[in-house]
């Protein structure tokens, strides 16, 4: 669970605040009026954004925001059609996506958990 919130944390500070100041920051200045100070202002809000961007990615270099996986095997066969399987056992997750022409095998081993000892 605490990896999940340093995951979103590091989400929403490193790509969706980068994505979305920018975007509003425009909108605001060319849809209202704007004087030299507030269009000054606002540069200044998506300067510190990036900053505080890249401040979060250099400090939370350690979580991962998206799991490591392995593409185990890739094939070209002939087949049409959209299929995902998926096999789940104590170890990893071995997941088959089938699309038009494309077979992947993709597999994420999970991490072993001590277990609570008292």
């Amino acid at each position: 669970m605490k990896n999940l919130f340093l995951a979103l944390v590091k989400a929403t500070f490193v790509v969706i605040l980068p994505i979305l100041v920018p975007i509003v920051t425009s909108y605001y200045m060319m849809y209202y009026p704007a004087s030299g100070t507030v269009v000054l202002l606002l540069i200044t809000v998506i300067f510190l954004t990036m900053l505080n961007a890249l401040f979060y990615y250099t400090k939370m270099r350690k979580v991962n925001m998206l799991p490591t996986f392995k593409l185990h095997d890739f094939a070209f066969e002939p087949i049409i059609g959209l299929s995902i399987g998926c096999k789940c056992t104590a170890r990893a997750l071995e997941t088959v996506i089938i699309i038009p022409f494309m077979v992947l095998e993709v597999h994420t081993k999970f991490k072993r958990k001590s277990p609570n000892i008292i």
